[in-house]
């Protein structure tokens, strides 16, 4: 029998983990490569491009260009900051119970 962890459990019920965890870890890594979000999510990379897709459509993040005009790295907009602050305070609450 595998054991039951309650926590992950009340996460995923009031969260999808991996858009959420998209826009955390653009939280805490910014500006962050596509391929660098989709590595630390665990999703694959068409998944990861989709969710920041909406995110930017939704204008929670923006791309950012960093010279070469080719790589795209994306960072928080403004609206995506007050979006993953209650967000992060969620998780840390469900973690602690």
């Amino acid at each position: 029998m595998t054991e039951h962890n309650p926590t992950t459990t009340i996460q995923n019920i009031f969260l999808k983990e991996k858009p959420v965890n998209t826009l955390l870890i653009l939280q805490r890594n910014q500006p962050a490569y596509g391929s660098d979000i989709q590595e630390a999510v665990g999703t694959t990379y068409a998944h990861t491009i989709k969710l920041l897709k909406e995110f930017k459509n939704n204008g929670l993040i923006q791309e950012v260009d960093k010279g070469n005009g080719r790589t795209k790295y994306y960072e928080l907009t403004e609206q995506g900051e007050k979006a993953a602050k209650p967000l992060q305070d969620l998780v840390n609450t469900l973690e602690e119970a």
